[in-house]
């Protein structure tokens, strides 16, 4: 049943400059495979925020979100050896 092997969080804030909505999603594939996704949207409402994505774009995108996601996966396997156990 898909309803039992995927599960989705919508996180967000809203500020002055602008928007954003992340989406994570698990998928669990097999008993030993799982798929994490991040998916990012961003409305900029004033220049500054249209600056700022400019500025930070190429840095979220190859560095921050690989190793946000990275960093969650090794600590939820880290926590699942740790109750087997």
């Amino acid at each position: 049943n898909d309803k039992d092997t995927r599960a989705q969080v919508i996180l967000g804030a809203d500020d002055k400059h602008l928007k954003f909505r992340s989406c994570v999603g698990v998928k669990i594939v097999s008993d030993t495979k799982i798929e994490i996704s991040l998916g990012t949207r961003v409305h900029c409402n004033n220049l500054f925020g249209k600056f700022y994505m400019l500025v930070i774009d190429y840095v979220h995108r190859n560095y921050i979100t690989p190793t946000m996601l990275r960093r969650a996966v090794e600590f939820a396997v880290l926590q699942e050896k740790l109750e087997v156990k």
